[in-house]
C-alpha cells in the first residue's frame, strides 16, 4: 500500500511539472517561435502607442531578456510562492493557490 501511494505521488509531481511547462511554453515559448521577439512580447504588456524606452523597460521588468530557463524558474516560483504585480498603475499580490492559511478576495488579486 505504502509503494502504492508513493507512486501516485511521484506521478502526480511528474503531471505537475507536465502542466506547468506546458502552460509556459503556450504563453512564453510558442510566440517567440512564430516569430514575436522579445520586445514585440513586451509591447503587448505597454499598451497603445508604446515608446521604445517603455517597452524596453517592461522588457527587463518582466524577464523577458533572460534565458527561457530563467523565465520558467521565476514562472514556477511565482506558481509555489506568489507573486507581486506592480508593472502597471497598481500594485498587486497574487498569493500562492498552495497558500490555505488565508482567504484571496478579488479586491486582494485582481490579476489572478
Amino acid at each position: 500500500m505504502i509503494s502504492f501511494i508513493v507512486r501516485r505521488l511521484i506521478v502526480t509531481v511528474f503531471l505537475l511539472l507536465l502542466i506547468s511547462l506546458m502552460t509556459f511554453a503556450i504563453f512564453f515559448l510558442i510566440p517567440r517561435l512564430a516569430g514575436q521577439t522579445t520586445y514585440e512580447l513586451a509591447q503587448q504588456y505597454v499598451g497603445r502607442n508604446p515608446t521604445p524606452a517603455a517597452a524596453h523597460a517592461i522588457e527587463r521588468k518582466l524577464g523577458f531578456d533572460q534565458p527561457l530557463p530563467v523565465q520558467y524558474g521565476r514562472f514556477v516560483k511565482g506558481i509555489v510562492m506568489g507573486a507581486h504585480y506592480d508593472a502597471g498603475p497598481d500594485k498587486s499580490y497574487c498569493p500562492s493557490p498552495a497558500s490555505v492559511t488565508r482567504s484571496v478576495t478579488s479586491s486582494q488579486c485582481g490579476r489572478c
